[in-house]
């Protein structure tokens, strides 16, 4: 990778940072709760369990988030 590159990857990188804050506080706690557990590689049938929710909320949930979160890089020009 060169220099050039690379010194743009990490201030992509720091931008995403600093933003990242930003995207979340869209998020309703439920649905921060949610995307924690699939960061950590969880099934939605699992979260679903472990929240004691049907498996149809946990859906929604993600849906709603991804919807949020998208919204939020538009405003903040990163997608």
């Amino acid at each position: 990778m060169s220099v050039c590159t690379t010194l743009i990857w990490n201030l992509s990188i720091a931008d995403f940072a600093g933003t990242l804050p930003q995207l979340l506080k869209d998020l309703t706690p439920r649905e921060r709760q949610v995307f924690v557990f699939i960061r950590e590689d969880m099934r939605n049938s699992d979260i679903a369990e472990v929240l004691n929710l049907k498996l149809s909320r946990i859906s929604y949930l993600v849906k709603q988030g991804k919807t949020k979160l998208k919204q939020g890089c538009l405003r903040l020009g990163l997608y």
